[in-house]
């Protein structure tokens, strides 16, 4: 599940985007385009980031995570230009 953490409590907090683990990579798919946007993938058990500047109005973007990939937990947050945060936690076994 993908989060905003915007602090205006009185804005809709529609799903704007859709995440899923396959393959060694996080999919992410933008219901609406947010344009550019850095993605920071974070290993909380073994350590390790993974950073991209992605371009959310190309609808699907991939993330390769294999060199930080192991059984443990995760934090991942998107940062539009605009300055909105979209946060994920997932743990992979």
């Amino acid at each position: 599940v993908v989060r905003n953490e915007s602090p205006n409590f009185h804005r809709s907090q529609e799903v704007l985007i859709v995440a899923y683990y396959a393959a060694g990579t996080i999919n992410l798919d933008f219901v609406e385009n947010l344009g550019a946007a850095t993605v920071a993938v974070q290993n909380l058990t073994a350590g390790g980031q993974v950073v991209e500047l992605i371009d959310t109005s190309m609808g699907n973007v991939v993330i390769e995570i294999n060199s930080i990939l192991t059984v443990g937990d995760y934090y991942m947050t998107i940062t539009t230009m605009s300055g909105e945060v979209y946060y994920a936690e997932f743990t992979l076994e």
